[in-house]
């Protein structure tokens, strides 16, 4: 008998494991850093510099990850591998406790880079296939709150633990809480079944839906430019933010709290653009989100106090997790045929984007004294993401006259 035999296949126990999953990989294992960072500075004496660096190397492990990971393709390997991320995650966290030395501390966090893709690439494709052959493929959606829901619960176990322990106890507790996270996430996996399709198949459309005309490759490659500008703004807000709000003392006591407001902003953030493209469509929707975004980052370059703090961390997180499933889903229905290879393509620009954004920002901050250059650099490059998705849009309505007119 094997373990999935034993298993419920009930889709709300699915919805769990993936919620649980992506609180553990994506909140505990990779964004618990960002609060961390500020107690590490005190306690630890980590610079920016040496902040940029931690946080690129621990996307530099989730590039890795996004590049491996599609090539394995028997499903048991995958389900050992979903496994191995889970527990690589714990443990990841808690070596970020057991070093003073910078070596070391980089190669937990690449250890984390990679749990991180190992856990989201499997858990999606998993909880996919399962929710598309179970009538449960509309409640997906459900599975991504866990992303902001562990920006919130990371954030909030940081500071509450914060007065009772020094910043190596707070990553034994984050990694003791995300030890409780993989018995759900594990133990209310779907079954692994040769017979399902993958994640990228059940997403496609079936033979003979009507598709819109097919763009060409320039369209694809502003699409690319657009989302690579998207990465470099994400990366930097996301890595520094809590150390860039407690430079004012107004926000000192309340930064890491403000963090935890934009995970849960994060959250339902999906659902909110998920009304706004089917009344806009995908590159409007795209471009208000650009604008939202480089609005956030403006607010804290200029700005000091408490309301644009909190309003800028609703806007960042309104829009940064909606960025990436619009752009995923417009490559998809854009390119039906072969989507797979234009997703991975637009991860990996992504990808790069948050290896290289943290260390050029945290350099550039350290002999600076300041985030303010970095910030305004990145919201420059989304207005330019802005002028691309604009220009894109030009072009899908020439092809559909075009289209229109034979």
């Amino acid at each position: 008998m094997t373990i999935s035999d034993t298993r419920p296949l009930n889709k709300w126990h699915v919805l769990a494991s993936g919620i649980f999953t992506l609180i553990l990989v994506m909140g505990i294992a990779r964004f618990s850093f960002t609060p961390m960072l500020s107690y590490m500075k005190t306690g630890a004496g980590v610079g920016e510099a040496l902040g940029g660096w931690l946080a690129g190397w621990n996307y530099f492990g989730y590039l890795s990850g996004v590049i491996i990971i599609p090539f394995v393709k028997c499903h048991e390997t995958r389900e050992k591998l979903f496994g191995a991320s889970l527990l690589a995650a714990v443990i990841s966290t808690a070596a970020m406790g057991t070093t003073e030395n910078p070596a070391l501390w980089c190669a937990a966090r690449y250890i984390s880079g990679l749990s991180t893709a190992g856990g989201f690439i499997i858990a999606s494709g998993m909880m996919l296939n399962w929710l598309s052959h179970n009538n449960g493929k509309q409640e997906l959606g459900l599975m991504y709150s866990g992303l902001g829901l562990g920006i919130t619960l990371s954030a909030a176990l940081v500071e509450l633990a914060s007065p009772y322990m020094s910043w190596t106890g707070q990553w034994y507790f984050l990694s003791i809480a995300g030890l409780l996270l993989v018995i759900p996430a594990w133990a209310w996996r779907p079954k692994a079944s040769p017979t399902v399709a993958s994640a990228i198949e059940a997403a496609t459309p079936p033979a003979g839906t009507p598709t819109p005309p097919q763009p060409g490759r320039t369209w694809f490659i502003l699409l690319q430019l657009a989302y690579l500008f998207s990465g470099f703004a994400f990366v930097v807000y996301a890595t520094f933010i809590v150390i860039i709000m407690e430079t004012e003392p107004a926000l000192q006591n309340l930064s890491v709290w403000v963090w935890a407001l934009l995970g849960l902003v994060a959250a339902f953030s999906t659902f909110i653009f998920d009304l706004l493209t089917r009344k806009l469509g995908f590159l409007r929707t795209l471009a208000l989100a650009f604008a939202l975004k480089a609005a956030a980052l403006t607010l804290v370059a200029f700005t000091t106090n408490i309301f644009a703090a909190i309003l800028s961390a609703i806007l960042f997180g309104l829009t940064f997790v909606s960025i990436v499933s619009l752009a995923m889903n417009l490559a998809g229905q854009r390119f039906p045929q072969n989507p797979a290879r234009y997703m991975a393509i637009l991860s990996i620009s992504y990808g790069v984007a948050q290896v290289i954004g943290p260390i050029l920002s945290g350099q550039f901050a350290e002999s600076s004294g300041s985030f303010t250059t970095p910030l305004l650099v990145c919201t420059a490059l989304l207005l330019a993401g802005i002028i691309c998705l604009e220009t894109m849009k030009q072009m899908q309505n020439r092809l559909e006259r075009q289209a229109a007119a034979r």
